[in-house]
């Protein structure tokens, strides 16, 4: 062909315009893209001017591909590949398995413990129907704290000290919150 060498490595440093679109049209009877021979050439060049080892590092012929095609990779890098591209479809599977796993085999146990649940909110429900009315607002001592504590409904709890001005302004309008809430 019209290509010239560059040294003595015998690498050609020109090609001539012509060589790779003979190459292409003369190889099938389709018309290649401008683009694809382009690539194509391109990938030649390299070949020819670095070896065949280059074409371990060049993208994949196919852009659609997902694997590197094996005839680039040694044996165990292909063990390898198929590895990286398993393990995490199988993680996958397992987190989506996972979840579903435990419900079933914990579906007859959580079943029963919402129908305990759910009679032991009804006993609550019921002995709070069937306690006396909410006392009204007192002023407790310490001692009694227990048992306002211990009630079965929620209960506000004010401290206050009698001799501080502040508590003398309060208390009454606590009594009058009270009949305020009660009466809603």
């Amino acid at each position: 062909g019209g290509a010239s060498t560059a040294g003595d490595a015998g690498v050609p440093a020109v090609r001539s315009p012509g060589e790779g679109a003979v190459a292409a049209t003369q190889g099938s009877g389709e018309v290649e893209s401008i683009e694809n021979i382009l690539i194509r050439s391109h990938r030649q060049e390299l070949v020819e001017r670095v070896g065949p080892k280059v074409e371990r590092y060049l993208p994949s012929e196919d852009p659609n591909a997902f694997l590197l095609p094996d005839s680039r990779l040694e044996p165990q890098e292909r063990w390898w590949q198929k590895v990286f591209v398993t393990v995490p479809w199988l993680v996958f599977a397992c987190m989506l398995a996972a979840p579903l796993l435990l419900v079933r085999a914990n579906l007859p146990w959580l079943q029963r413990r919402a129908a305990e649940d759910r009679r032991a909110a009804e006993a609550r429900n019921a002995a709070a129907a069937v306690a006396e009315r909410v006392p009204e607002f007192a002023v407790v001592c310490f001692t009694q704290m227990p048992d306002v504590l211990e009630r079965p409904f929620p209960t506000l709890l004010f401290l206050f000290d009698p001799t501080t001005f502040a508590s003398k302004l309060f208390l009454p309008a606590l009594r009058d919150l009270e009949q305020v809430i009660r009466a809603a």
